[in-house]
């Protein structure tokens, strides 16, 4: 015990022992820390370079991603999954795009129309319908996250009374922020019977806002149930003739000078890919490489223009037209290409790779890994720094005090390159 603690006096305390220079303060120690810095730069670089498509994808908030995460932490606990329908998810698109455009992050709209209202105006009767609201998030798993960490979202996700969920997700800006918006809706439908039966009664969830980042969302207000329609509205399916953008087969991967994309798309004649004013057409793959009864497969590489993409980044949309010159524009992926490491977010609910560096470090995070060593290193100097002038400032050399502080500037101007 007394070794260890003379150890640990001579490393971080200065006094006659050890020439009032802490060991971690020595010259070479110092010099050491540069030289690590600098490797861990380089490194980042050289990976960025080695697994560009591991570095650089991240799961896109999109209603497909955010719904297979909810089915998988379901999965999870023995919960059955939820089936998608389509008058949730059209309630939960209206709902996401009437905050975007009010300017608002609540259950209760400005003019007192509730989830509900927006749930039976798109047709959906229910036994039972809860909502959860995310907003400034920038991946699926960050959204999901959020909602798990609060026991009231939780408790939505994990309602085993749930059968069917609708995701809304709509990009615009919110309180002067590029962000997104995302509102996920359960549901338990009416059971049609065959005599009539008296109407069930009908039970709705609310819950608190997540908390958003960085800005705080408003308390929603309380909320009254209401009645559900005695009468049902019915949606009549309709034969698809408009193109079909399949987003699950989406593949957009870092190439010379721009991004290679690939997709599967039914029912088009014409496929374009565009970010920002940089435009591509794509081409149909030769039908050796494609299944007899598979969707069309098109392909290309989109030339981007790196200054033409704004810093923090640009949706890349896909427009796909047929004959009768019907058109279905879909955001596939959003590109950051003057980030300090390339940056791709693509709209695919696939796994990401798990690459990891020396089977440690997991490759996807590294470039945040890395910045977090810059900032402790930083923090660490600078206390240490401070403990050795306070205790022996008569017997302090301000030669150590000017070799620690460029360290310290050479860990900052590396965390920022």
């Amino acid at each position: 015990m007394h070794h260890a603690v003379r150890t640990l006096r001579n490393h971080f305390v200065p006094h006659e022992d050890n020439a009032y220079t802490p060991h971690v303060l020595h010259h070479r120690a110092l010099f050491g820390y540069s030289v690590l810095l600098v490797m861990l730069k380089v490194l980042l670089l050289v990976v960025s370079v080695a697994f560009p498509a591991a570095l650089v994808f991240s799961s896109a908030i999109t209603a497909s991603n955010i719904v297979a995460l909810t089915n998988a932490n379901r999965d999870a606990s023995g919960l059955p999954e939820l089936r998608e329908n389509s008058q949730l998810s059209a309630a939960a698109i209206a709902k996401a795009e009437d905050m975007m455009l009010n300017e608002y992050f609540a259950h209760t709209s400005p003019s007192g129309k509730t989830p509900w209202d927006f749930i039976r105006g798109a047709g959906y009767a229910y036994t039972l319908a809860g909502e959860n609201l995310a907003v400034h998030y920038q991946t699926a798993e960050d959204v999901t996250a959020g909602w798990l960490a609060s026991p009231s979202h939780r408790a939505n996700i994990m309602n085993e009374r749930f059968s069917e969920i609708g995701v809304g997700v709509v990009m615009g800006e919110y309180q002067g922020f590029e962000s997104i918006m995302v509102v996920q809706m359960f549901g338990e439908p009416v059971v049609a019977a065959e005599e009539p039966v008296e109407t069930p009664p009908t039970e709705e969830i609310v819950v608190p806002e997540p908390e958003p980042a960085p800005i705080e969302a408003p308390e929603p207000a309380p909320t009254a149930p209401e009645p559900v329609p005695e009468e049902p509205v019915a949606v009549l399916g309709e034969t698809v003739t408009a193109p079909v953008i399949d987003i699950d087969t989406v593949s957009v991967l870092p190439a010379e000078g721009g991004y290679a994309v690939t997709l599967a798309v039914e029912h088009a004649d014409d496929v374009r890919v565009q970010v920002g004013t940089n435009t591509a057409e794509l081409a149909v793959v030769s039908a050796e490489e494609v299944a007899p009864d598979a969707p069309q497969v098109w392909t290309t590489t989109l030339p981007v223009d790196v200054e033409e993409v704004a810093a923090g980044g640009e949706l890349m949309y896909v427009t796909a037209t047929n004959e009768d010159d019907e058109e279905t524009i879909e955001p596939v992926a959003v590109v950051a290409p003057r980030a300090s490491t390339p940056e791709l977010w693509a709209f695919t609910a696939a796994p990401k790779p798990d690459v990891r560096l020396f089977g440690l470090i997991p490759v996807l995070h590294l470039d945040q890994t890395v910045g977090q060593i810059y900032f402790f290193t930083i923090v660490f100097l600078a206390v240490c720094l401070l403990i050795s002038v306070l205790a022996k400032f008569e017997h302090h050399r301000h030669s150590v005090t000017a070799h620690t502080l460029v360290v310290i500037l050479l860990a900052g101007l590396l965390a920022v390159l």
